[in-house]
């Protein structure tokens, strides 16, 4: 609806009024004619938003500051404020600097309630992002987000079950950190350098998957694929680490040759995990950075070794070994045959059984131990 009679005089001009509508009257309400212009002076609060740089570096002084961050990498932003603010950042920089203010856009997707209407306070459908946090913690909220998104949609329904997933799982990481930090105290290991000459097949497959994870992340973050990079990297810390590994690493430092080597192959992918995790959920990854290096939690202590200024991970293609990664993966089709097995005879956990397989296979013969303790079974292998 048009506002009018609001009778604002335009300073030392007594003749002229202002006339607020949302479109071009036909006619003036004060005065009945039709001879009207439109403000030149008046622009919408994205104008200011788009100078906002400049305000803050100093401009038009030549600051250390604007020299320093101006222009800058990257700007995140949502698809419906494109031309309100950012081409208009990219006009104004063009104008009086000259350059182009950023090298690269991210346009993150809207959220939606889960029926799929638009997040809104009046409709009912918005969700208050500091119960999220009171509720399952900041970066159980914080992943839970990222976790859902595709760099592809625009849009995306919030589903709360994701953050609840997602404090689940910190959960688990922390239980994969007790775990090895019990075990380098309890059993007094201090050297955490690997030995090849000493490496399981549950060895080489870890730490091939740990390095293609390295590979195959970075290269997702690198492309703005946040949500991808987090569900790759969940995957492989519960379904791969926690639930195969670390079971078979219970076994192996039951043997004193095994024994360091296996807790050194767990600390080396702890410390990785974390940092591949940190832009995710940044506040327990940095909690058990500081556990493992600070332990003392001495101030300066903790300061030189912030989690937040390490480097990042880099692969190394040496350890990525298909081989070992297929002969592992025959090994885990077996376990969970078995437990499927023993799961449709009713067979109960603590009872052992004989199971007989009717096939050669060098992983299988050089792996029987871990087939069998995994399973609870006595296995026989025949090649008939």
């Amino acid at each position: 609806k048009n506002i009018e009679n609001c009778k604002l005089k335009i300073e030392n001009s007594s003749d002229e009024k202002f006339i607020i509508s949302t479109k071009k009257p036909l006619k003036c309400s004060f005065c009945g004619k039709c001879e009207m212009r439109q403000s030149e002076d008046v622009l919408d609060t994205w104008f200011s938003s788009a100078l906002w740089p400049f305000a803050i570096l100093g401009f038009p002084n030549k600051t250390k500051d604007l020299e320093e961050f101006y222009p800058t990498s990257f700007l995140s932003t949502a698809q419906d404020i494109l031309y309100l603010w950012v081409a208009r950042m990219v006009f104004s920089s063009l104008e009086f600097t000259g350059q182009i203010p950023f090298e690269n856009v991210y346009i993150h997707p809207t959220v939606l309630a889960l029926t799929g209407k638009r997040m809104s306070k009046s409709l009912g459908t918005g969700v208050d992002p500091s119960e999220l946090v009171e509720k399952y913690g900041a970066d159980a909220t914080r992943m839970g987000i990222i976790y859902q998104i595709n760099r592809e949609q625009q849009f995306f329904k919030f589903d709360e079950r994701a953050v609840l997933a997602s404090r689940n799982f910190i959960n688990k990481l922390w239980n994969v950190y007790r775990f090895v930090f019990i075990l380098n105290n309890e059993q007094k290991i201090k050297d955490q350098e690997i030995k090849f000459k000493d490496i399981t097949l549950a060895d080489k497959w870890i730490l091939s998957r740990l390095n293609t994870i390295i590979e195959s992340a970075t290269e997702k973050i690198k492309n703005y694929q946040f949500g991808e990079a987090t569900r790759e990297i969940y995957d492989f810390v519960w379904h791969e680490l926690a639930d195969w590994y670390l079971e078979i690493a219970k076994i192996q430092i039951l043997d004193l040759r095994l024994k360091e080597n296996t807790a050194a192959i767990l600390h080396n992918s702890l410390f990785t995990i974390l940092k591949l995790l940190h832009p995710f959920i940044p506040f327990v990854t940095e909690q058990i950075w500081q556990q493992i290096c600070s332990p003392t939690n001495y101030e300066s202590k903790r300061i030189t070794n912030l989690l937040i200024v390490a480097e990042w991970p880099k692969v190394n293609k040496k350890l990525i070994d298909k081989k070992a990664e297929k002969d592992f993966e025959q090994i885990k089709n077996l376990v969970i045959e078995i437990r499927n097995w023993r799961k449709e005879q009713n067979v109960q956990p603590k009872d052992m059984v004989d199971y007989q397989i009717k096939k050669l296979d060098k992983a299988f013969i050089e792996n029987k131990e871990i087939i069998e303790k995994l399973g609870r079974i006595k296995l026989n292998i025949s090649n008939y």
